[in-house]
């Protein structure tokens, strides 16, 4: 008669009891880790700090582009002084992000005309500009330093409006629900940071307002 394989492998029936008992455990001490671990930090209210990028820029507007529960707010930033005339700040919280950069480089040219055809036309008062395909905005703000042509770059990004498909043009790009959102966040890093580490000519001409999109 032909003998079961549990009866000539003794080691059958162990691994037939032993493998079972240790997954019941691991489910039961998954149920406890998950029981005893702290999960608040994603229903904790975020809080932005009053200005942010080390201290250049309002945080109240930052706020308006992130959530309002979730992880805490953190600050990644990289050469964020005039003496480098360059500066790149992210800002996260919540699962979301809000970067910002700045450039300046006296004496390059930024023809306005050729600028705006590069995405949709964006403005606030001389400052120029435009919103490419994935809705970052790029802002020439005057800066006179050396040429009267001399401008400084900012560019802006979020991931709330942020579009990852690609576009035949730039010009494609279509409104989103919170685009007024980052043209107000554009608009007060421009202000803030031609008027003040910068100390940018004609600063004070800058308009108060979000950045305005010119939509087709």
């Amino acid at each position: 008669m032909r003998q079961s394989t549990s009866r000539l492998n003794p080691l059958w029936n162990f691994r037939e009891r032993l493998f079972p008992a240790i997954a019941a455990l691991l489910l039961i001490g998954t149920g406890i880790w998950w029981a005893t671990t702290d999960h608040s930090s994603h229903d904790e209210a975020v809080k932005v700090p009053n200005k942010v990028c080390l201290g250049r820029v309002s945080g109240a507007v930052v706020a308006d582009l992130l959530p309002q529960k979730g992880e805490s707010f953190k600050e990644e930033t990289e050469s964020f002084e005039v003496i480098h005339k360059r500066g790149y700040c992210e800002l996260t919280a919540g699962g979301e992000d809000v970067n910002l950069s700045y450039l300046y480089i006296p004496g390059y040219i930024y023809p306005r005309d050729v600028m705006q055809k590069s995405g949709v036309p964006v403005s606030l008062g001389d400052a120029y500009g435009y919103m490419s395909s994935s809705h970052a905005i790029l802002l020439y703000v005057p800066c006179v330093k050396i040429k009267p042509s001399d401008r400084m770059l900012i560019v802006a990004g979020s991931s709330l409006t942020r579009r990852s498909e690609l576009s035949i043009s730039d010009q494609d790009a279509q409104p989103t629900e919170h685009d007024d959102k980052l043209a107000a966040f554009v608009a007060t890093a421009a202000r803030e940071l031609a008027r003040g580490p910068l100390h940018c000519s004609g600063a004070d001409k800058l308009p108060e307002g979000p950045v305005k999109i010119h939509w087709k």
